[in-house]
């Protein structure tokens, strides 16, 4: 594949940066105190917007690579759509303020892989990365 790299390590990233955002977001007060620049202190107001934003590109990625390896309905219909629905939910129930809630959706944010990797064996992440081109 051509374009299997950059997919996968824009993926990776991308599910990098919501992870860390999330977590970083449990004590956030804590480190504008202490002068740590993470994300959840750079986006501030706007940590939401952010990780809605990676929601759209992480389900629009998964949706690129089902095009590029021709997937059928199955793919789009649990993978695309499953994880859709995930993100959505956690999104809705996440209190940015409340270090229980962040820890919850921070601990659940993997379960996103295995919904969008897990349930579709035909379609392993692994088979869209082409790491020697």
């Amino acid at each position: 594949m051509e374009y299997g790299k950059d997919i996968f390590l824009t993926y990776t990233s991308n599910l990098s940066s919501s992870t860390d955002t999330v977590y970083a977001c449990q004590d956030r007060k804590d480190d504008v105190k202490a002068g740590v620049h993470s994300t959840a202190v750079l986006f501030g107001d706007y940590v939401s917007a952010f990780l809605n934003m990676n929601a759209v590109l992480f389900v629009s990625l998964l949706v690129v690579v089902g095009i590029i390896n021709e997937q059928g309905p199955l793919y789009y219909a649990i993978s695309c759509m499953g994880t859709a629905c995930w993100l959505l939910w956690q999104s809705l129930n996440l209190e940015l303020d409340n270090p229980a809630s962040c820890w919850s959706k921070f601990f659940y944010i993997p379960f996103a892989c295995i919904i969008a990797h897990g349930w579709v064996p035909q379609m392993p992440l692994w088979a869209t990365v082409d790491l020697d081109g």
